[in-house]
């Protein structure tokens, strides 16, 4: 009789009874994956609910960032076309300023200062356009230079886009000065943008607006232009130096004449006067031989003047000689001119004689400057010296 007998084994560690082997090693990492998660059919109920509840909020967070970055973005697309639309562009035309100076009043009276140092009152414009999306109001105009006064410009004109407008600015223009520049560097803007009845003006914001140096040709007035006739003895230009130079040019020098007795007879056809040049104040000048402003047929002129010199604090003297080679020629020319009441001033156009500024800044002038004007220089002190001088030229050509 065989008894049953069972395992201490068995009793004591009862093992689960054995599953199917699944059909391939995919579907068993699949199958352990899946009973790791919290939603797996084995997993506890808390947990489940725990994570169905973090997931919802993960998925709030992401809606209301993404809501949140599309408002951002919309605010900065706005802000950014606001920026756009009050953007200052302010362009500046020509490349530079212009400046005018206007040597007589709209009396005709002439303005000329009488001394060299003394400022000289200039217009000083430049021209603009508003390039930008907005009207622009220019409220003031600075310009910052050595040697140079200022008066800040104040306006309300207003700009609108694509337009172009001149502004003009007084400045006093010391030309003695020794760190004046050749050319004025630049200009700064007072402008902002223009209000509306929906909205308020902007702030007032400075631009800066730096000049081209590329050209600096001296600009004067055209003869034929009825529209410059106002500017008669005035000129405009972007160099300091020139406006100074064209300035000095109008400023008479202070010359004076005296008849030399010369013997002057048909034999001796030579009429001979000095000239006392103390030139113009405030400013040092030289005295050079230059080609005459004219030649007068039938006479030569010379003077003994051997190189250029300083006019000095005490002045310069000049003799001048004047020889009459062909009393008929010359009898023709004065005849052409006017007679013999232009005989001492047709002389003296004929002195090959120069007066300029020391300083070479001051040389660039396009306005001729004769040493004494033509008018007055021999009519003095009761017409005795231009007496003086008409008796020694009758004395060399008595058929004048």
């Amino acid at each position: 009789m065989n008894d049953l007998v069972e395992s201490e084994d068995e009793l004591l560690d009862p093992q689960p009874a054995p599953q199917a082997a699944p059909r391939t090693k995919a579907a068993g990492v699949l199958r352990r994956w899946r009973a790791q998660l919290p939603f797996g059919a084995d997993s506890d109920p808390r947990q489940r609910r725990r994570a169905v509840l973090a997931c919802g909020m993960a998925l709030a967070l992401a809606a209301g960032a993404g809501a949140a970055g599309v408002a951002v973005h919309r605010a900065d697309l706005h802000r950014d076309q606001s920026r756009v639309q009050s953007r200052i562009l302010l362009h500046l035309l020509g490349g530079g300023a212009s400046m005018t100076f206007l040597s007589v009043d709209g009396s005709g009276h002439t303005v000329v200062p009488d001394r060299f140092d003394i400022p000289l009152a200039t217009d000083f414009a430049i021209s603009v356009r508003n390039d930008g999306a907005q009207p622009l109001d220019i409220r003031a105009v600075r310009i910052k230079e050595p040697g140079v006064d200022v008066e800040s410009y104040e306006t309300s004109a207003t700009v609108k886009p694509g337009e172009a407008v001149s502004v003009v600015a007084r400045v006093s223009v010391h030309c003695t000065a020794a760190d004046l520049p050749q050319y004025p560097s630049g200009v700064t803007v007072t402008v902002r943008t223009a209000g509306s009845k929906t909205k308020p003006a902007g702030k007032p914001t400075d631009v800066a607006l730096a000049f081209d140096h590329g050209s600096h040709d001296s600009v004067l007035p055209d003869a034929s232009d009825q529209g410059s006739a106002y500017l008669v003895n005035s000129f405009a230009t972007n160099s300091f130096y020139h406006l100074c130079a064209n300035a000095v040019a109008l400023m008479p020098p202070q010359v004076t004449a005296t008849v030399l007795p010369s013997g002057a007879s048909p034999r001796n056809p030579v009429v001979r006067y000095a000239l006392h040049i103390e030139g113009t104040p405030g400013i040092a000048d030289i005295v050079a031989p230059a080609a005459p402003s004219s030649r007068v047929p039938g006479v030569s002129v010379e003077t003994d003047l051997d190189g250029t010199k300083p006019v000095g604090n005490s002045g310069l003297d000049v003799t001048v000689t004047d020889r009459i080679t062909d009393c008929a020629a010359f009898g023709d020319y004065l005849t052409s001119r006017g007679g013999a009441a232009v005989a001492a001033d047709t002389l003296h156009s004929a002195v090959p004689l120069s007066l300029e500024p020391a300083d070479p800044r001051f040389r660039s002038a396009t306005v001729n400057r004769p040493i004494g004007r033509d008018e007055g220089l021999f009519a003095t002190s009761g017409g005795t010296v231009l007496g003086a001088l008409l008796a020694e030229l009758t004395a060399a050509c008595p058929q004048l």
